[in-house]
């Protein structure tokens, strides 16, 4: 099975079918006897256009997700007025926002108690309805770390969320589409993570995937550059796509040659 569209609407599909009941990281109940329930996460790692394709889809199986934004991304900026309309648009789905944190080299646990609880401040100016959760970017190999208490705030790699109920990723695609839908007939309870970009690019290895998506962001990217009256003379329609495709297209080669 391949990591698409098609595979990923089976697997909201068999989750609605096995009777799950899709909640958050507040109102999941981890008794046995409250029947089967679903945490169902998003990390926006690189595309926030990516991320509301999937939360259609989820509110088209009128399925409530989590969906992790990350402030400190060099690659998209969730604060300007168009990505504040998508995130508002995400949420207008029946969707939750939360927070996706980076941990910075050579931190002290009370920096990045702070720097959360910051964050978390920051997104509220912009997204009010944010939740008080925030979830790790790049999971932290210190275990103590990883289940880090910060006042006032839930951290969805705490033992509740990934010790007490399985927890299954599709993180660097280590787990199938297969292992996914069997996850899903197993268990009771369940915590899992499914990556916009990896189902929404419709690609089949990972360096297609980033490819894919580095061709979106240097799309937008050009719709700045057009602001410029140089840029815009030189390339009134923006990069031509022809370009982009070529850029994709060596870029998986490279993945080719390195197989």
């Amino acid at each position: 099975m391949n990591y698409n569209k098609q595979n990923y609407k089976l697997i909201l599909q068999t989750a609605i079918n096995q009777g799950f009941e899709f909640v958050d990281f507040n109102t999941v109940n981890l008794e046995e006897n409250n029947g089967k329930q679903i945490i169902l996460r998003h990390d926006v790692d690189y595309s926030l256009e990516l991320a509301h394709e999937m939360a259609e889809i989820d509110a088209i199986y009128k399925i409530k997700s989590i969906f992790a934004v990350l402030i400190s991304s060099p690659l998209y900026n969730p604060f300007t007025s168009n990505n504040i309309k998508i995130i508002d648009g995400i949420y207008s789905l029946g969707h939750n926002i939360v927070l996706h944190h980076q941990v910075a080299l050579g931190q002290s646990v009370e920096q990045i108690q702070e720097d959360i609880s910051k964050e978390i401040q920051i997104m509220k100016v912009y997204i009010p309805f944010v939740q008080n959760v925030f979830v790790w970017h790049n999971l932290p190999s210190d275990k103590l770390l990883s289940g880090l208490e910060v006042p006032d705030l839930v951290n969805a790699y705490s033992d509740r969320f990934v010790g007490k109920m399985p927890y299954i990723s599709d993180s660097v695609l280590r787990n199938k589409p297969e292992d996914i839908i069997q996850a899903l007939q197993n268990n009771r309870k369940l915590h899992l993570l499914l990556h916009p970009l990896i189902w929404m690019s419709e690609k089949d290895n990972v360096i297609s995937m980033m490819s894919y998506v580095l061709t979106k962001i240097i799309r937008e990217c050009d719709k700045e550059f057009l602001v410029n009256r140089a840029w815009k003379a030189s390339f009134p329609n923006g990069i031509p796509q022809a370009v982009l495709d070529k850029l994709h297209q060596i870029l998986n080669v490279k993945e080719i040659h390195a197989e």
